[in-house]
């Protein structure tokens, strides 16, 4: 007895808790570029918040919350891993607002992102001109 409560001493308690990685696919990411992967995306990400998300080969598209400003939410120590950096692409689908970011990740510390090409299509954003200068005035102010 006294032989397994030494051993569970030695063993780190980050190794005990660390949950194994949460794979976008098992979720209903597709990756295939034309499908909105975002609802399985953030699902996977919910499920996943604290430890690692994990994305295989593709690109997966995803658009802004309706009335939001982000297309994803990311929680605090969350890590996104993807299979290959040039293979794994996360692309904010063309034509949303200027306004909308493809990640949140305000308030979240410790977050990660390894071997996940990120693509925000700023070429191809919608810009309303009344919300070009407001984004623009706020952008130039928090520099």
């Amino acid at each position: 007895m006294k032989t397994i409560a030494l051993l569970a001493l030695l063993i780190p308690a980050h190794a005990l808790a660390s949950a194994p990685a949460v794979n976008v696919r098992d979720f209903g990411a597709v990756g295939d570029g034309t499908t909105d992967d975002s609802v399985a995306i953030q699902r996977a990400l919910d499920a996943g918040a604290g430890g690692e998300v994990f994305f295989p080969i593709g690109t997966y598209l995803v658009t802004g919350i309706p009335n939001g400003f982000w297309c994803l939410k990311v929680s605090p120590g969350t890590e996104l891993r993807g299979e290959d950096r040039a293979r794994t692409m996360l692309v904010e689908a063309p034509n949303q607002a200027a306004s909308v970011q493809l990640l949140w990740i305000e308030n979240a510390p410790d977050v990660a992102i390894t071997n996940l090409t990120l693509d925000g299509a700023k070429a191809s954003q919608s810009v309303n001109r009344s919300e070009e200068r407001r984004v623009g005035k706020e952008c130039r102010s928090r520099w």
